[in-house]
């Protein structure tokens, strides 16, 4: 666990499972490794799906093997508990190798920490690693997230200790400061890395994964199957309505998340298993977005939407509704629709791209404002916050 280079940078974050902020982080650490950082990322714990994709130049560190206890916690009666038993003394365990870790840590000295989700308490990189400076990312509208006190407890009682929050995006910034005005000083804006080269790489050579499902209109939604984030109820249900109305289309789903048995059985009860069809994490998501004729982010809340960049990089017409970020990644009408965040906004939305093949066309092209698409400008503010810190 030995740290050599002067510049170093340490990554906290819970469990790395396929999502938007792990593709995010993952794409930043990549370009830290590119410039002569050595780069650790420190999980709670080991197992998450996402780990795989890290680039393996960063120094893994689990905290504990794999998220134990997770069942015996949920277990309801007693025969489950009984049942679980064993799961909790892995837990057990796992605590007591967490404790040592933190301890070797203690004797590691890094130029920067970074907690990279804002729900994700700062009390590790606060209290137990040594560093010139400390940041906590905000990657969405802390108002508007499904836990806001939770995250406001975990900013308000750890924000002395962090030098630096770095927004994902103007509103999300805008959102922080709101909420804690002591913070101005201390908030700046960091959008996400995109590297657009490799997600075009990516596609060369690939096969449309949409051949065997015929020649109707496909939409695909990218991301975590979490309903309280990106509305996947919703989403069901405005498929389900445009259908009844006469619109025939396919929906794709790209993406896993702890709410695939809530969606899988919406889908059934709207009789829907046909055409809103739920594809799973893909390790290469950008034939997805390329081969589809729609890219729909129906969220109820982000904060710059990694999705939309990606299937703007595709040349996708993208619909989206109204939320922190959006309006810095697409001007509606000309590389994309935006509308309202409610049901019969999105019907409508749908409904005019559906009926409009002059409007797709116009849509399908690759425009990303210059801020969004400069990755180089980004990794330097980075870089420029860490180096100069006193």
């Amino acid at each position: 666990m030995s740290i050599k280079s002067t510049k170093t940078v340490l990554f906290h974050y819970s469990i790395f499972n396929t999502g938007g902020a792990e593709r995010s982080t993952a794409k930043l650490m990549k370009a830290l490794c590119d410039r002569g950082w050595q780069v650790t990322l420190l999980l709670n714990a080991g197992g998450g799906d996402f780990e795989s994709f890290i680039d393996p130049r960063v120094n893994i560190i689990h905290l504990k093997p794999k998220p134990y206890g997770n069942k015996f916690k949920s277990a309801k009666t007693l025969i489950e508990k009984i049942k679980y038993t064993f799961d909790a003394f892995l837990y057990l365990y796992s605590k007591i190798i967490e404790k040592f870790r933190l301890r070797q840590l203690r004797h590691i000295h890094f130029q920067a920490a970074i907690v990279s989700l804002q729900g994700l308490s700062p009390k590790i990189v606060t209290q137990h690693i040594k560093c010139n400076v400390r940041i906590h990312m905000i990657r969405n509208d802390i108002s508007k997230i499904h836990n806001p006190e939770k995250i406001a407890q975990s900013i308000g009682q750890y924000h002395d200790e962090i030098d630096y929050y770095v927004c994902v995006a103007q509103e999300s910034k805008a959102a922080l400061i709101r909420q804690f005005p002591m913070l101005e000083e201390k908030a700046l804006v960091i959008h996400n890395l995109l590297n657009s080269d490799k997600m075009l790489a990516a596609i060369k050579n690939q096969a449309n994964p949409y051949l065997s499902y015929g020649n109707l209109t496909k939409i695909v939604s990218v991301g975590r199957l979490s309903d309280s984030a990106k509305g996947l109820i919703r989403m069901a249900e405005v498929h389900a309505a445009l259908l009844e109305k006469g619109y025939n289309h396919l929906w794709f789903l790209v993406g896993e998340g702890k709410d695939r048995a809530l969606i899988t059985e919406k889908i059934k009860s709207l009789g829907i298993e046909k055409s809103f069809i739920l594809l799973g994490p893909q390790s290469n998501p950008y034939p997805f977005y390329y081969y589809a004729d729609i890219s729909a982010t129906l969220s109820q809340y982000e904060g710059l939407c990694g999705a939309v960049n990606e299937a703007k990089v595709m040349g996708r017409p993208v619909i989206a509704t109204e939320f922190s970020g959006i309006h810095e990644q697409i001007t509606d009408g000309v590389n994309g629709l935006i509308v309202e965040n409610n049901k019969e906004a999105i019907i409508e939305g749908l409904r005019k791209l559906l009926i409009d093949q002059t409007l797709i066309k116009q849509l399908t092209n690759d425009i990303l404002p210059a801020i969004i698409k400069d990755d180089n400008l980004k990794i330097n503010r980075l870089e420029q916050i860490i180096e100069n810190h006193e």
